[in-house]
């Protein structure tokens, strides 16, 4: 089975932080690299995937799966605490 891509390694596809931030304004979008920043930690919100797989080349889908297993692992993480 394939290795899910991290939130991490999609935004640097997209360039990092900035180059969303970027591609966002570009679109008529308000984003600060900073929000992007936050995404590492939190997962992407669903209304930005497109934009994300636009920059980055990947799927929704990939994105999907990115954000699905960065909460599992922060759900995991809580439990563990």
């Amino acid at each position: 089975m394939a290795e899910v891509e991290s939130i991490k390694q999609i935004i640097d596809d997209c360039g990092g932080p900035g180059s969303v931030a970027a591609g966002a304004r570009r679109k008529g979008t308000r984003l600060t690299k900073w929000a992007v920043y936050k995404w590492l930690g939190s997962g992407v919100p669903p209304k930005h995937w497109g934009l994300l797989a636009e920059l980055s080349g990947k799927n929704e889908f990939t994105i999907f799966k990115a954000n699905t297993q960065l909460q599992q692992a922060r759900v995991a993480q809580k439990r563990a605490a």
